[in-house]
């Protein structure tokens, strides 16, 4: 992610804006990340506005964040979602899981 124009960002408040590229390379600091979101036990609004790829292995850091936030009692909100994230998830079939079938 180094380099990236909009690197995933914890904007606090439940927020947390999505890299620009979420692939295996970065999965691992994806989830670090949402880790440390997930903790702040509230509901999250995901920033997805800015993802240009998505592959599979970020897919899974993202529904396991998904399942992690809602086994708490809390939801993920996606705000603005990439046409690229709401393909890759729709043609995976994890959009519905993930809460992105309804989502803006």
């Amino acid at each position: 992610m180094a380099g990236s124009q909009h690197e995933g960002v914890d904007e606090g408040r439940g927020r947390f804006r999505l890299d620009e590229r979420l692939v295996i390379e970065n999965a691992g600091e994806l989830c670090t990340q949402l880790l440390s979101c997930a903790g702040q036990d509230a509901d999250i609004t995901l920033d997805a506005a800015y993802v240009e790829s998505v592959d599979t292995a970020a897919l899974q850091v993202l529904l396991a964040f998904v399942r992690q936030v809602r086994g708490k009692g809390h939801t993920v909100n996606w705000q603005s979602p990439s046409d690229a994230l709401l393909k890759t998830a729709s043609l995976t079939g994890l959009a519905i899981d993930m809460g992105l079938a309804d989502a803006d």
